[in-house]
């Protein structure tokens, strides 16, 4: 083998080396439909809510914190549009002792600053935005 051909040789040992890690780099999640803080209410007021004392959930990229809750932080999977308004989310959580998905379906109210969320075990939570 000349000297110039060992390089050449040496290929196909790397990409076998490096092939298993490509399949073992992390997937990119998706993001929510909305952003920024919202507050459970079921007020019928047209303006942003007094978050202060409310349960919130605050919508950021691809995660999502919940104040109030069992599970604080989950992070968004998948999201489809199901119609104008609507999206189905697949998303995951973790806690010290669970790692599980769990599916919402997220509603844009015609009322603006409003959105639903219903939960794929029963349950509705109506958000409005927050001031």
């Amino acid at each position: 083998m000349t000297v110039r051909a060992r390089p050449l040789a040496l290929v196909p040992l790397a990409l076998a080396a490096w092939l298993p890690l490509a399949g073992a780099a992390p997937a990119f999640a998706a993001s929510y439909p909305v952003q920024g803080k919202w507050g459970e209410s079921i007020s019928t007021s047209q303006e942003p809510v007094d978050c202060t004392h409310l349960r919130t959930v605050d919508f950021r990229g691809e995660r999502r914190f919940v104040t109030g809750g069992g599970v604080p932080d989950f992070r968004a999977v998948s999201v489809e549009r199901q119609g104008e308004n609507a999206w189905r989310i697949v998303e995951e959580f973790r806690t010290g002792q669970i790692n599980a998905r769990n599916q919402l379906r997220l509603r844009r109210m015609s009322e603006p600053e409003r959105v639903e969320l219903k939960l794929a075990r029963g349950g509705t939570v109506t958000l409005r935005k927050c001031r």
